[in-house]
């Protein structure tokens, strides 16, 4: 499997956003128009005893679907600084959301219930198609993603939040579905910054309903 393959794969595994959409692609072999990484530099260290799920997600009564991730993926989600119980609840949201598209690519299942649980809308309309592309090439991932660099803002009385963030999966590598195999010359060291929209619903989960990447962006 090619670099240029392997940009695109990690990138929307990541996220599983309208990337190709965000980055001028039509949908037919737009690997060429993802140039939105940046290849170089180095993202901030992130504990590894950090990994899975970070303090953010805590238990808030609602009854949630599992999320069940190969032992091989590993997404480590840098720590934000705030004590407010609303932000540590949509970030904690955010992370889950991530996680579930990522049980849905591992796994090969798009039926799994925490995939529109966690997203709605153009993300989940996204999120799907960007899974069933990869389940179709006979496409998953192994490794482990770092996001950082992460900045909520809310609207408490409109419902609505907001995540930025970025993402370093230079530590992961393309895998073949049917066999398992990873090829070894995927890694790339690709970075990429999202802006995403979060709407409460009435059980109080925060979806996300939108998520763009910045591919000109200087800030990972």
């Amino acid at each position: 499997m090619t670099s240029r393959t392997r940009t695109t794969l990690v990138a929307g595994v990541a996220a599983a956003s309208l990337l190709l959409t965000a980055c001028g692609g039509d949908g037919e072999d737009s690997s060429e128009e993802i140039r939105g990484v940046d290849e170089g530099g180095e993202s901030p260290a992130v504990d590894e005893d950090d990994a899975g799920e970070s303090p953010a997600v805590r238990d808030d009564g609602i009854e949630r679907p599992d999320i069940t991730l190969p032992e091989d993926v590993v997404n480590v989600f840098e720590e934000v600084d705030t004590e407010d119980p609303v932000e540590l609840a949509v970030l904690a949201d955010h992370e889950r959301r991530v996680n579930s598209i990522d049980e849905a690519i591992t796994s090969g299942d798009l039926e799994r219930p925490a995939l529109d649980f966690y997203s709605a809308g153009d993300a989940l309309t996204s999120a799907v198609e960007w899974a069933e592309s990869l389940v179709a090439n006979d496409e998953s991932f192994s490794g482990t993603t770092r996001y950082y660099e992460r900045q909520v803002t809310v609207d408490e009385e409109a419902g609505r939040a907001s995540v930025s963030y970025c993402i370093d999966a230079s530590d992961s590598l393309t895998t073949t579905r049917s066999t398992g195999e990873a090829d070894p010359d995927s890694a790339v060291t690709v970075k990429v910054h999202y802006e995403t929209q979060l709407d409460r619903n009435e059980a109080g989960v925060w979806q996300t309903t939108e998520a763009v990447a910045d591919p000109e962006t200087d800030r990972c």
